[in-house]
C-alpha cells in the first residue's frame, strides 16, 4: 500500500462487513495504516521482536489470547508494554475472545485502537 489509510476511515469501511467494534478509547483512530498485509504478532508478544512487522494491522487470534492468558499478569504486562511501544497502526481481536484487561490498558496508554468481531 503506498497511500495511507486513517484508521477511522478503515473502521468505517470494514465495520459491518468485519462486525467489527471499537473496544477501547477512539484516541486511536488518528493513526495512519501504512501496509495492507495483516499481521499475528505471537513471537513479538513472547520477546522475540527482531523482526517484528509492527507497521501493519495487527491480529490476535486464539493463539495470541491463549498464549497472553497464559501468562502471569505481571508478565502479561511486560509482553503488552513492550508490544505497544511500536507504532502499530491498530489491533483486531478475532473470534470473539476476550480482551485482557492489560491489554486494553497498554493500548489506550500507546493511543492504539483495538477493534473486536462481534
Amino acid at each position: 500500500m503506498t497511500e495511507r489509510l486513517q484508521v477511522s476511515a478503515f473502521y468505517q469501511e470494514v465495520q459491518s462487513r468485519l462486525k467489527l467494534k471499537l473496544r477501547n478509547s477512539p484516541r486511536g483512530l488518528t493513526r495512519e495504516i501504512t501496509q495492507k498485509e495483516v499481521h499475528r504478532p505471537g513471537l513479538a508478544l513472547a520477546g522475540f521482536i527482531e523482526l517484528f512487522t509492527f507497521d501493519r494491522v495487527q491480529i490476535l487470534g486464539n493463539t495470541e489470547i491463549k498464549y497472553l492468558q497464559s501468562l502471569s499478569d505481571e508478565n502479561r504486562r511486560k509482553s503488552l508494554t513492550r508490544l505497544f511501544e511500536f507504532e502499530i497502526p491498530c489491533m483486531i481481536v478475532t473470534n470473539d475472545n476476550p480482551l485482557p484487561l492489560e491489554l486494553s490498558q497498554a493500548a489506550d496508554g500507546a493511543g492504539v485502537a483495538i477493534f473486536r468481531r462481534r
